[in-house]
């Protein structure tokens, strides 16, 4: 069934598929208008079918508008500390981009301008990532761990990608991100209860890089 479903739905788009996209850019571009005429930025970021919509224009980090977006029913694809975005497809249908719309036109603006965020900062490499990864570990609380060799990947979503790989060390700026990110709204991996897990002080004292 899975790939008769390839079939069939490789065979709509061979019938279907450009006036569908057509449809679909026309749509999303229709958002993209109504959510700046709202005082809100939102540009086309290179791919049609995405919406990405910058809450901060009022106030608003990301997290703050996700929040109010999924109390009013509409729930979003992702959210940064800037805005939230949306992956559109063929089966949103016009009522669906004129209910998102309408929340927008809802979201309770900030007071002042939206919370600074660092930039993201990524380890140095320390050890060998089998090493690391392989080797005896401790936990140690993620606000104390500036200085210590990630034993696995730790980082925040967005942007997903890891902040620290395994065998990498943490740096305050990396430390600092990843607290801001948390503090922000975003979702740390790697850091669960607010521990990382780190190779053993002595482990890495042979220099094995």
């Amino acid at each position: 069934w899975s790939l008769r479903s390839l079939y069939e739905a490789r065979a709509w788009m061979d019938v279907e598929g450009r006036g569908a996209l057509k449809r679909l850019g026309e749509r999303c571009e229709r958002a993209r208008a109504r959510s700046r005429a709202l005082g809100l930025g939102c540009e086309n970021p290179g791919d049609p079918t995405r919406l990405y919509v910058r809450t901060d224009a009022i106030g608003l980090s990301g997290f703050d508008a996700l929040a109010q977006l999924r109390a009013l029913g509409v729930d979003m694809e992702m959210a940064d500390a800037r805005g939230v975005g949306a992956s559109c497809t063929f089966y949103d249908r016009p009522e669906d981009f004129a209910a998102l719309t309408s929340a927008f036109a809802r979201l309770r603006p900030g007071r002042g301008k939206a919370p600074a965020f660092p930039e993201p900062a990524y380890g140095v490499r320390a050890l060998r990532p089998r090493a690391a990864a392989l080797g005896k570990t401790r936990l140690v609380p993620l606000k104390e761990a500036a200085g210590e060799i990630a034993a696995r990947a730790v980082g925040a979503y967005p942007p997903g990608c890891a902040t620290a790989a395994p065998g990498e060390r943490l740096t305050e700026a990396c430390v600092e991100f990843l607290l801001a990110s948390r503090a922000a709204g975003a979702t740390l991996f790697g850091a669960e209860g607010g521990l990382v897990e780190v190779v053993d002080a002595n482990e890495g004292a042979n220099g094995d890089v």
